[in-house]
Protein backbone atom coordinates (compact mmCIF):
# COMPACT_ATOMS: atom_id res chain seq x y z
CA UNK A 1 0.00 0.00 0.00
CA UNK A 2 2.79 2.40 0.93
CA UNK A 3 4.58 1.62 -2.35
CA UNK A 4 1.40 2.39 -4.27
CA UNK A 5 1.01 5.77 -2.54
CA UNK A 6 4.65 6.60 -3.29
CA UNK A 7 4.19 5.62 -6.94
CA UNK A 8 1.08 7.78 -7.28
CA UNK A 9 2.84 10.73 -5.61
CA UNK A 10 5.80 10.35 -7.97
CA UNK A 11 3.46 10.25 -10.98
CA UNK A 12 1.60 13.39 -9.90
CA UNK A 13 4.89 15.20 -9.30
CA UNK A 14 6.11 14.23 -12.79
CA UNK A 15 2.88 15.46 -14.39
CA UNK A 16 3.15 18.75 -12.53
CA UNK A 17 6.76 19.19 -13.69
CA UNK A 18 5.71 18.40 -17.28
CA UNK A 19 2.94 21.02 -17.11
CA UNK A 20 5.34 23.66 -15.81
CA UNK A 21 7.86 22.76 -18.51
CA UNK A 22 5.15 22.99 -21.19
CA UNK A 23 4.01 26.38 -19.92
CA UNK A 24 7.61 27.60 -19.89
CA UNK A 25 8.10 26.36 -23.45
CA UNK A 26 4.95 28.18 -24.53
CA UNK A 27 6.15 31.39 -22.94
CA UNK A 28 9.51 31.06 -24.70
CA UNK A 29 7.81 30.36 -28.02
CA UNK A 30 5.47 33.32 -27.55
CA UNK A 31 8.39 35.58 -26.71
CA UNK A 32 10.29 34.30 -29.74
CA UNK A 33 7.33 34.95 -32.05
CA UNK A 34 6.86 38.44 -30.65
CA UNK A 35 10.57 39.14 -31.14
CA UNK A 36 10.42 37.98 -34.75
CA UNK A 37 7.27 39.99 -35.39
CA UNK A 38 8.78 43.19 -34.08
CA UNK A 39 12.32 42.87 -35.39
CA UNK A 40 11.68 44.87 -38.58
CA UNK A 41 12.90 48.46 -38.67
CA UNK A 42 10.37 51.31 -38.44
CA UNK A 43 8.99 52.22 -41.86
CA UNK A 44 10.41 55.51 -43.12
CA UNK A 45 10.23 57.39 -46.40
CA UNK A 46 13.59 57.28 -48.12
CA UNK A 47 14.43 53.88 -46.66
CA UNK A 48 11.77 51.23 -47.29
CA UNK A 49 9.89 53.35 -49.81
CA UNK A 50 10.33 56.36 -52.07
CA UNK A 51 7.65 58.88 -52.96
CA UNK A 52 7.22 59.33 -56.70
CA UNK A 53 6.43 62.65 -58.41
CA UNK A 54 3.38 61.11 -60.12
CA UNK A 55 -0.16 61.89 -59.02
CA UNK A 56 -1.68 59.40 -56.62
CA UNK A 57 -4.10 56.96 -58.18
CA UNK A 58 -7.80 57.56 -57.47
CA UNK A 59 -8.10 53.78 -57.07
CA UNK A 60 -6.68 51.85 -54.15
CA UNK A 61 -4.18 49.62 -55.90
CA UNK A 62 -0.79 47.97 -55.68
CA UNK A 63 1.00 47.37 -58.98
CA UNK A 64 3.67 44.76 -59.56
CA UNK A 65 5.72 45.12 -62.74
CA UNK A 66 7.30 41.90 -63.99
CA UNK A 67 8.29 39.88 -67.04
CA UNK A 68 8.31 36.18 -67.80
CA UNK A 69 11.78 36.84 -69.26
CA UNK A 70 13.08 38.02 -65.87
CA UNK A 71 14.92 35.40 -63.74
CA UNK A 72 14.46 37.51 -60.60
CA UNK A 73 10.72 37.76 -61.20
CA UNK A 74 10.64 33.98 -61.64
CA UNK A 75 12.17 33.48 -58.18
CA UNK A 76 10.11 36.31 -56.68
CA UNK A 77 6.83 34.65 -57.65
CA UNK A 78 7.44 30.91 -57.90
CA UNK A 79 10.14 30.32 -55.26
CA UNK A 80 9.41 33.03 -52.69
CA UNK A 81 5.65 33.32 -53.47
CA UNK A 82 6.00 37.06 -52.89
CA UNK A 83 3.02 38.10 -55.00
CA UNK A 84 0.62 35.96 -52.96
CA UNK A 85 2.15 37.01 -49.62
CA UNK A 86 1.90 40.69 -50.55
CA UNK A 87 -1.65 40.28 -51.85
CA UNK A 88 -2.79 38.48 -48.69
CA UNK A 89 -1.37 41.28 -46.51
CA UNK A 90 -3.21 44.13 -48.23
CA UNK A 91 -6.19 45.83 -46.54
CA UNK A 92 -9.68 45.04 -47.78
CA UNK A 93 -10.60 46.95 -50.92
CA UNK A 94 -7.04 47.26 -52.24
CA UNK A 95 -6.47 45.61 -55.61
CA UNK A 96 -3.21 43.93 -56.57
CA UNK A 97 -2.53 44.46 -60.27
CA UNK A 98 0.29 42.85 -62.24
CA UNK A 99 1.59 44.36 -65.46
CA UNK A 100 4.02 42.67 -67.84
CA UNK A 101 6.78 44.72 -69.45
CA UNK A 102 6.55 44.95 -73.22
CA UNK A 103 10.23 45.86 -73.77
CA UNK A 104 12.17 43.29 -71.76
CA UNK A 105 13.70 40.25 -73.42
CA UNK A 106 12.67 38.10 -76.39
CA UNK A 107 9.08 38.27 -77.62
CA UNK A 108 8.32 40.91 -74.97
CA UNK A 109 5.29 42.43 -76.79
CA UNK A 110 3.86 38.96 -77.46
CA UNK A 111 4.32 37.90 -73.83
CA UNK A 112 2.73 41.14 -72.65
CA UNK A 113 -0.25 40.34 -74.89
CA UNK A 114 -0.30 36.78 -73.54
CA UNK A 115 -0.60 38.19 -70.03
CA UNK A 116 -3.53 40.36 -71.15
CA UNK A 117 -5.23 37.30 -72.66
CA UNK A 118 -4.69 35.35 -69.43
CA UNK A 119 -6.35 38.13 -67.45
CA UNK A 120 -9.35 38.33 -69.75
CA UNK A 121 -9.79 34.55 -69.59
CA UNK A 122 -9.21 34.59 -65.80
CA UNK A 123 -6.38 32.03 -65.95
CA UNK A 124 -3.67 34.27 -64.47
CA UNK A 125 -2.40 31.78 -61.89
CA UNK A 126 -2.15 28.91 -64.36
CA UNK A 127 -0.56 31.14 -66.98
CA UNK A 128 1.98 32.52 -64.52
CA UNK A 129 3.33 29.10 -63.63
CA UNK A 130 3.15 27.74 -67.18
CA UNK A 131 4.91 30.68 -68.83
CA UNK A 132 7.59 31.07 -66.18
CA UNK A 133 8.56 27.41 -66.53
CA UNK A 134 8.32 27.49 -70.32
CA UNK A 135 10.59 30.54 -70.52
CA UNK A 136 12.95 30.10 -67.57
CA UNK A 137 13.25 26.32 -67.23
CA UNK A 138 12.28 24.66 -70.49
CA UNK A 139 13.33 27.61 -72.70
CA UNK A 140 10.85 26.62 -75.38
CA UNK A 141 9.29 30.01 -76.16
CA UNK A 142 10.85 30.91 -79.50
CA UNK A 143 7.87 32.07 -81.58
CA UNK A 144 4.33 33.39 -81.17
CA UNK A 145 3.06 29.87 -81.94
CA UNK A 146 4.94 28.60 -78.90
CA UNK A 147 2.96 31.05 -76.75
CA UNK A 148 -0.25 29.66 -78.19
CA UNK A 149 0.96 26.14 -77.39
CA UNK A 150 1.55 27.06 -73.74
CA UNK A 151 -2.06 28.25 -73.47
CA UNK A 152 -3.15 24.83 -74.77
CA UNK A 153 -1.38 23.19 -71.80
CA UNK A 154 -3.58 25.14 -69.36
CA UNK A 155 -6.85 24.35 -71.10
CA UNK A 156 -7.17 27.24 -73.58
CA UNK A 157 -7.68 25.76 -77.05
CA UNK A 158 -6.50 27.38 -80.25
CA UNK A 159 -9.91 28.74 -81.28
CA UNK A 160 -10.46 30.41 -77.90
CA UNK A 161 -6.97 31.88 -78.02
CA UNK A 162 -7.46 33.29 -81.53
CA UNK A 163 -10.85 34.78 -80.71
CA UNK A 164 -9.67 36.32 -77.45
CA UNK A 165 -6.43 37.73 -78.84
CA UNK A 166 -8.21 40.51 -80.73
CA UNK A 167 -10.95 41.01 -78.14
CA UNK A 168 -11.54 44.63 -77.12
CA UNK A 169 -11.06 43.61 -73.46
CA UNK A 170 -7.53 42.43 -74.28
CA UNK A 171 -6.86 45.69 -76.08
CA UNK A 172 -8.17 47.63 -73.09
CA UNK A 173 -5.92 45.70 -70.71
CA UNK A 174 -2.93 46.28 -72.97
CA UNK A 175 -3.71 50.01 -73.02
CA UNK A 176 -3.89 50.15 -69.21
CA UNK A 177 -0.67 48.17 -68.97
CA UNK A 178 1.12 50.46 -71.43
CA UNK A 179 -0.16 53.60 -69.66
CA UNK A 180 1.15 52.35 -66.31
CA UNK A 181 4.54 51.54 -67.82
CA UNK A 182 4.75 54.95 -69.48
CA UNK A 183 3.69 56.83 -66.34
CA UNK A 184 5.71 54.97 -63.71
CA UNK A 185 8.74 53.93 -65.80
CA UNK A 186 10.02 51.00 -63.70
CA UNK A 187 13.75 50.66 -64.36
CA UNK A 188 14.15 47.38 -62.49
CA UNK A 189 11.90 44.39 -61.94
CA UNK A 190 10.19 43.03 -60.02
CA UNK A 191 8.92 46.43 -58.91
CA UNK A 192 6.07 47.07 -56.48
CA UNK A 193 4.37 50.47 -56.45
CA UNK A 194 1.48 51.47 -54.17
CA UNK A 195 -1.24 53.78 -55.49
CA UNK A 196 1.16 54.91 -58.25
CA UNK A 197 2.76 57.13 -55.62
CA UNK A 198 5.02 54.99 -53.43
CA UNK A 199 7.78 52.75 -54.75
CA UNK A 200 8.90 49.99 -52.38
CA UNK A 201 12.69 50.07 -52.25
CA UNK A 202 14.12 46.52 -52.02
CA UNK A 203 17.45 47.86 -50.75
CA UNK A 204 15.72 49.32 -47.69
CA UNK A 205 13.98 46.11 -46.67
CA UNK A 206 15.14 43.53 -44.15
CA UNK A 207 18.02 41.58 -45.70
CA UNK A 208 18.57 38.96 -42.99
CA UNK A 209 16.96 36.32 -45.22
CA UNK A 210 14.89 36.05 -48.39
CA UNK A 211 11.90 35.06 -46.26
CA UNK A 212 12.19 38.20 -44.14
CA UNK A 213 12.66 40.36 -47.22
CA UNK A 214 9.36 39.12 -48.64
CA UNK A 215 7.63 39.60 -45.28
CA UNK A 216 8.96 43.15 -45.19
CA UNK A 217 7.69 43.72 -48.75
CA UNK A 218 4.22 42.71 -47.56
CA UNK A 219 4.48 44.78 -44.37
CA UNK A 220 5.48 47.95 -46.21
CA UNK A 221 2.90 47.41 -48.98
CA UNK A 222 0.12 47.02 -46.39
CA UNK A 223 1.34 50.09 -44.49
CA UNK A 224 1.40 52.27 -47.61
CA UNK A 225 -1.96 50.95 -48.81
CA UNK A 226 -3.51 51.86 -45.44
CA UNK A 227 -1.66 55.19 -45.46
CA UNK A 228 -3.36 56.20 -48.70
CA UNK A 229 -6.83 55.05 -47.74
CA UNK A 230 -9.51 57.26 -49.22
CA UNK A 231 -11.34 59.27 -46.53
CA UNK A 232 -15.02 58.53 -46.19
CA UNK A 233 -17.46 61.29 -47.06
CA UNK A 234 -18.88 62.76 -43.82
CA UNK A 235 -22.57 62.26 -43.30
CA UNK A 236 -24.75 65.30 -42.91
CA UNK A 237 -26.55 65.74 -39.54
CA UNK A 238 -30.18 64.67 -39.40
CA UNK A 239 -32.50 67.14 -41.08
CA UNK A 240 -29.81 68.63 -43.31
CA UNK A 241 -29.32 68.18 -47.02
CA UNK A 242 -26.72 65.48 -47.66
CA UNK A 243 -25.84 66.82 -51.07
CA UNK A 244 -22.17 67.43 -51.75
CA UNK A 245 -21.42 71.18 -51.90
CA UNK A 246 -20.27 72.48 -55.26
CA UNK A 247 -16.56 73.00 -55.73
CA UNK A 248 -15.17 75.49 -58.22
CA UNK A 249 -13.96 73.64 -61.32
CA UNK A 250 -10.53 75.17 -61.15
CA UNK A 251 -9.92 73.61 -57.72
CA UNK A 252 -10.86 70.05 -58.59
CA UNK A 253 -7.76 67.78 -58.65
CA UNK A 254 -5.54 70.82 -59.02
CA UNK A 255 -1.87 69.89 -58.75
CA UNK A 256 0.19 71.93 -56.29
CA UNK A 257 1.91 74.82 -57.99
CA UNK A 258 5.68 74.76 -58.07
CA UNK A 259 7.99 77.70 -58.51
CA UNK A 260 9.95 77.47 -61.81
CA UNK A 261 13.58 76.61 -61.26
CA UNK A 262 14.66 79.67 -63.23
CA UNK A 263 13.17 81.96 -60.55
CA UNK A 264 15.18 80.41 -57.75
CA UNK A 265 18.69 81.31 -56.72
CA UNK A 266 21.47 78.74 -57.09
CA UNK A 267 21.64 78.29 -53.32
CA UNK A 268 17.91 77.64 -53.11
CA UNK A 269 18.07 75.08 -55.90
CA UNK A 270 20.99 73.32 -54.26
CA UNK A 271 19.07 73.00 -51.00
CA UNK A 272 16.15 71.24 -52.67
CA UNK A 273 16.25 67.41 -52.85
CA UNK A 274 16.56 66.02 -56.34
CA UNK A 275 13.29 64.66 -57.75
CA UNK A 276 13.62 61.07 -58.85
CA UNK A 277 11.27 60.05 -61.61
CA UNK A 278 12.82 56.59 -61.81
CA UNK A 279 13.59 55.01 -58.43
CA UNK A 280 16.92 53.20 -58.45
CA UNK A 281 17.60 49.82 -56.93
CA UNK A 282 20.92 48.09 -56.42
CA UNK A 283 21.70 44.43 -56.82
CA UNK A 284 24.26 42.26 -55.09
CA UNK A 285 22.69 41.75 -51.65
CA UNK A 286 21.12 38.73 -50.00
CA UNK A 287 17.59 39.88 -50.72
CA UNK A 288 15.79 38.76 -53.90
CA UNK A 289 17.46 40.36 -56.91
CA UNK A 290 15.93 42.76 -59.38
CA UNK A 291 16.77 43.06 -63.08
CA UNK A 292 17.20 46.23 -65.08
CA UNK A 293 13.99 46.84 -67.02
CA UNK A 294 15.65 47.92 -70.26
CA UNK A 295 16.09 46.44 -73.70
CA UNK A 296 19.72 45.76 -72.89
CA UNK A 297 18.68 43.35 -70.16
CA UNK A 298 17.27 40.84 -72.63
CA UNK A 299 20.46 38.83 -72.63
CA UNK A 300 19.89 37.88 -68.99
CA UNK A 301 16.77 35.98 -69.91
CA UNK A 302 18.43 33.89 -72.57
Amino acid sequence: MKKTVIAISTLLFSLNCFTVSADTAKEKTSTSVQTKATMFAPIKEGKQYLELPSLRSPDREVIEFFSFNCPSCFKFETEFHATKIIGDALPAGVKLKRYHLDNFGPLAPELAQAWAIANVLNVQDKATEAFYFAVQKERKIKTADDIKAVFATIGVDGDTFDKTKDNFLVKAFLAQQADALTELKPNSIPAVIVDRKYYINPRGLDESSNENTIKDYARVAAYLAAKTKQPEEPKAPAGMNNATPEVPAEKVHAAPETEPAANKSESEQASQPESKTEPQTDAGHNAPETHSATNGASSEAN
